[in-house]
């Protein structure tokens, strides 16, 4: 088993369908798609998620492409700093990398003054963070604006990601982990107020997104669920963690071992199909 899992690395999963696609992928095939149409696709296949559900998205009525999840995350840090950034403990390890004194907040220190970014699905708990409704309450009675990092929710099932409180000001998803597209980054952001001249503003404002990653996601977005690896694996999934005596989670390339003190990675374990 040693062999097959991964202790601490969750590399997200892919499918023979998607590689076939890319496999056929030429630019006779993509040319047709614009901005406008990619914006559109990933909207609709993010409201027809059939094993997670979003609630509220209709509240961020801006729409801005960007180079994946990780561009909304530095984005952020740019406008407001590393040092005047809120995270919990377990969110995406990026935080505790590029700030290795990072002080990490609690619900009881939170800071009206710094934004919380909250990865929802939360990593360390393979599932909306357990204290999700807590935190947002605090952040309302507080004055705490909270930013939305969703890159894992393709991957997620049973989930509701509730979006309708008003101090949540963005939201972040990409194509990445939906369909295994790390190598050409593309997601949008939401947003209820458009944010002029940040990073992100910047490059839709001039047309500076990648026009053929938009055009490849697309293509992919026509053909597929947005969390079709879940619909994919999903049967396997539990069958495997029977199998290997591991804790399923609620992301369909991650599971706990029993005592929920590890996490472990199964792309290598799932059978491609």
């Amino acid at each position: 088993m040693s062999k097959t899992i991964l202790p601490k690395s969750l590399p997200p999963l892919s499918c023979h369908a998607f590689e076939d696609l890319k496999s056929k992928l030429d630019f006779a095939l993509i040319k047709k798609y614009t901005a406008q149409d990619f914006k559109k696709m990933f909207t609709e296949r993010l409201q027809q998620c059939s094993h997670s559900k979003i609630i509220g998205l209709e509240n961020f009525p801006e729409q801005e492409i960007m180079s994946g999840c990780q561009h909304f995350i530095d984005n952020l840090i740019w406008r407001y700093g590393i040092e005047n950034i809120q995270t919990f403990e377990h969110d995406y390890h990026y935080y505790h990398k590029i700030n290795p004194n990072i002080k990490y907040a609690t619900i009881d220190t939170l800071d009206k003054d710094k934004p919380l970014i909250l990865a929802s699905p939360f990593p360390g708990h393979l599932d909306t963070h357990r204290d999700f409704e807590k935190i947002i309450k605090k952040c309302e009675d507080v004055g705490v604006k909270v930013y939305i990092d969703g890159a894992w929710f393709p991957s997620s099932f049973d989930l509701v990601l509730n979006l309708s409180s008003p101090v949540i000001q963005e939201v972040g998803f990409s194509c990445s982990k939906a369909y295994d597209m790390s190598d050409n980054r593309i997601g949008i952001r939401y947003s209820k107020n458009l944010k002029a001249n940040d990073s992100i503003n910047y490059m839709n404002t001039r047309q500076m997104y990648s026009k053929v990653c938009l055009q490849i996601a697309c293509i992919h977005l026509e053909n597929f669920q947005y969390d079709h690896l879940v619909s994919v694996y999903k049967e396997n999934y539990f069958l495997k963690c029977k199998e290997l005596k591991l804790r399923p989670s609620k992301i369909i390339h991650a599971v706990f071992s029993l005592d929920w003190q590890n996490l472990y990675g199964i792309k290598q374990v799932l059978k491609k199909l």
